[in-house]
């Protein structure tokens, strides 16, 4: 991160013809002949100045630039972007990235700027990470600022680069400021944050790769899947004999259930109306369970599943392939996404307009049909790694608590080791219970697992009541609730202690930090200390688990060339790989060996390792080991 050796980079991109859409924000244009890219410019030292706008030079640059340290400002557009013009992964691979919008968010994320209480904040109450306004308060005394910010009001749409001049100006004073900025910010990043930040600049280039490649879908499927959806939603309607379009409508079920049918509801919207949520639908079901009524709710419950099926993932595939022109997904991702530094993924490339590029991938149903019709590129394999307990496994290292310590690390399952002392019985006698079946051994699983995962971040009683119900479909009684709570903390002091002493040391040092660095900023403790207590008490927990699945995604990709990162989505790297088993084995192999201790100069004591499955698709999957 020497000054002397620093670079930076700024591209513009422009449509081949006049059109609204806008394929200048989509590099995957680029294949389809629809958009390019129009100048790069790059800044160095010694007032370095170089910009192309003939493409064909483009190798050349990036042969330059190898072994460099070169910042952009949202980097992986401008990396999508050159790999799809250049074709050439290695010449982008073998460049040092990094990125100024990231680098301000790893030094500023805080509770200001996450909820909008900072000096720095914008008229719409949000921080801007824009180029222009990281560099109005970081740059305020550099000579070109006003200049700089003249220049950037002058085009605040976006003209389809139109005015030529005024974007192969703008561009070189991009990256002037680009790289000014970057010099500014890299002496502001604390020494311990610096092993996290650079592992997550690494993942930059296999990160582009997987927006520019996309993800296949099998359109066929989806519309095959169609009218069976169709065929169910009126075998239902017959026997409900209501319309559609009521059971849809939350105003006219809510009017239907609560004032034509006289029901009393679970809860009431903030307008009053009885509320149709699915929990509440799924409890109204079971409170009349005994009546003509229940089995018509739950009818009603299937109609709105099968309704979003269909409206939101199998009309929303079409809705891509129709806007995009190919059977693929191109969801834009973005690193650190949220302040826990988790990926998030954009499905629309502008908020006005329908340019849907993708569905909301995140939102797919574990279960059932739709995750089927996601698919791996012709002859080739998806290998889908689930980080194993990945959160209860972080729990465990940060409180140090060791039944989770060495319940782990002697291969046990957790959650049926909570279960088993639910059950107040010996943990190998439950496991075999478990594995015959035993419907009271299966419900203790279920307990067991649901306490892990809600308590270990606090949780009342009757959180935990409503998460039973809307999870497993499990009622419990308040004494229950509560006596599940006692049984964790029982099981787990140290995670009991650990809520106390994050919360001390976040008021200490006014944040909270993760096992690779990154830090929430937590101040606000007068004015809402049940949330920033929470904040202390989750980051270092969520906030590790984006640290793991970074530094997983980026050994894996820089150790096997043709293993391409497709999708970071809940607590699975889904990767693209040759379809060769012995392969796959080898990667699952060297996942699960990968020294994380060393990645983050951390010593852990828990293991973080992935469960691997193979497939061709996101819902068949096998075991290979």
């Amino acid at each position: 991160m020497k000054g002397n050796y620093m670079f930076a980079l700024d591209i513009e991109t422009a449509p081949i013809n006049p059109t609204d859409k806008p394929y200048a924000l989509e590099p995957f244009r680029y294949h389809q002949g629809l958009a390019h890219i129009t100048s790069i410019a790059v800044s160095g030292p010694d007032n370095y100045l170089k910009q192309i706008t003939n493409m064909e030079e483009l190798s050349d640059l990036l042969s330059m630039l190898k072994g460099k340290n070169v910042y952009g400002h949202f980097t992986l557009f401008d990396i999508t972007w050159m790999l799809a013009v250049s074709g050439n992964f290695s010449l982008i691979e073998n460049i040092t990235w990094g990125d100024t919008a990231l680098l301000a968010k790893w030094i500023l994320n805080s509770q200001e700027i996450e909820y909008g209480k900072s000096e720095h904040h914008n008229s719409t109450g949000k921080f801007s990470f824009s180029l222009v306004h990281l560099c109005e308060v970081f740059l305020q005394d550099h000579p070109r600022l006003k200049e700089f910010v003249s220049m950037k009001n002058e085009h605040q749409d976006y003209d389809g680069g139109k005015d030529k001049d005024y974007w192969l100006e703008r561009g070189c004073l991009d990256a002037i400021m680009t790289r000014d900025l970057a010099l500014v910010l890299k002496d502001k990043l604390p020494v311990s944050q610096r092993r996290g930040f650079l592992i997550e600049q690494n993942i930059l280039p296999y990160v582009a790769r997987s927006w520019l490649r996309g993800i296949p879908f099998d359109k066929e499927y989806y519309d095959n899947l169609a009218p069976r959806i169709d065929s169910a939603q009126k075998l239902l309607l017959r026997k409900l004999e209501l319309s559609g379009t009521l059971i849809t409508s939350s105003k006219q079920l809510s009017d239907y259930l609560f004032n034509y049918l006289k029901l009393i509801p679970i809860n009431r919207t903030s307008k009053g109306q009885g509320s149709t949520a699915a929990g509440d639908l799924k409890l109204l079901a079971l409170n009349y369970a005994n009546s003509g009524i229940g089995p018509q709710l739950k009818r009603i419950l299937q109609y709105k599943k099968l309704a979003t099926l269909k409206s939101k993932y199998v009309n929303g595939f079409q809705q891509v392939y129709d806007y995009v022109g190919e059977a693929k997904c191109y969801s834009a991702p973005k690193i650190f996404g949220t302040y826990t530094g988790r990926f998030t993924y954009s499905s629309k490339t502008l908020q006005k307009g329908n340019f849907k590029t993708s569905i909301a991938l995140h939102q797919i149903p574990r279960k059932g049909p739709i995750k089927k019709g996601l698919i791996a590129f012709p002859n080739r394999l998806l290998a889908l790694n689930d980080a194993a307990q990945q959160e209860l496994r972080l729990v465990g290292q940060c409180s140090q608590d060791q039944h989770l310590i060495n319940g782990f690390n002697s291969g046990m399952d957790m959650h049926s080791f909570m279960s088993a002392f639910i059950a107040g019985e010996a943990y190998e006698s439950f496991c075999l219970r478990l594995k015959n079946e035993e419907s009271d051994a299966v419900n203790f699983r279920y307990a067991g697992k649901l306490l892990n995962l809600s308590c270990q971040y606090r949780i009342g009683a009757t959180s935990l009541k409503r998460k039973f119900f809307e999870t497993y479909d499990i009622i419990i009684t308040d004494q229950q609730a509560n006596m599940y709570l006692n049984f964790y903390k029982r099981r787990y002091p140290g995670v009991v202690q650990y809520w106390k002493d994050i919360v001390i040391k976040a008021r200490a040092s006014n944040y909270a930090e993760t096992l690779g660095g990154r830090r929430f900023g937590i101040t606000n403790w007068a004015g809402n200390k049940w949330s920033s207590e929470s904040s202390a008490i989750n980051m270092p927990i969520q906030g590790s688990a984006a640290d793991h699945k970074e530094a997983t995604l980026w050994m894996v990709s820089k150790t096997f060339p043709d293993v391409k990162f497709m999708l970071d989505i809940h607590d699975e790297l889904i990767f693209d790989l040759p379809n060769d088993k012995d392969l796959c084995k080898e990667v699952i192999y060297y996942t699960n060996k990968i020294n994380y201790s060393e990645l983050w100069n951390k010593e852990l004591d828990v293991k973080l390792p992935f469960d691997s499955l193979i497939g061709y698709n996101f819902a068949e999957k096998e075991s290979i080991v």
